[in-house]
């Protein structure tokens, strides 16, 4: 075969890497893909905190129901009270701000 020297000399550079244009679309989706990928991670991180506060809520909520029924239980009656503050008594039957919950010795009515 009778090739000239510029004839092998441009196979050589053709096979020999790759060019700048391809190296800068490779890096480009590269780049796409991780920033998809941080996308997808910042999300699952954030779903994952808000489903573990509202957890917490959740257990706080029912261990304070769990208490107030346990005192309720033992107590012989009750009052609700306006505010903390003017612990004003009501009787209306609406709800207050303030409840409390008397228990009374059974040997001693008087002492509570």
């Amino acid at each position: 075969m009778n090739r000239s020297p510029y004839q092998l000399h441009s196979n050589f550079r053709s096979k020999a890497g790759v060019t700048l244009v391809e190296l800068m679309i490779a890096t480009g989706v590269f780049t796409l893909f991780m920033g998809g990928l941080m996308s997808l991670f910042m999300f699952g991180s954030d779903t994952s905190a808000r489903a573990t506060g509202k957890l917490l809520v959740n257990r706080d909520i029912r261990n304070f129901t769990n208490e107030m029924a346990e005192n309720a239980r033992f107590s012989d009656y009750f009052q609700i009270f306006d505010s903390f503050t003017n612990r004003d008594q009501k009787f209306d039957a609406k709800s207050g701000d303030f409840l409390v919950l008397v228990n009374r010795d059974l040997a001693d009515p008087d002492k509570i």
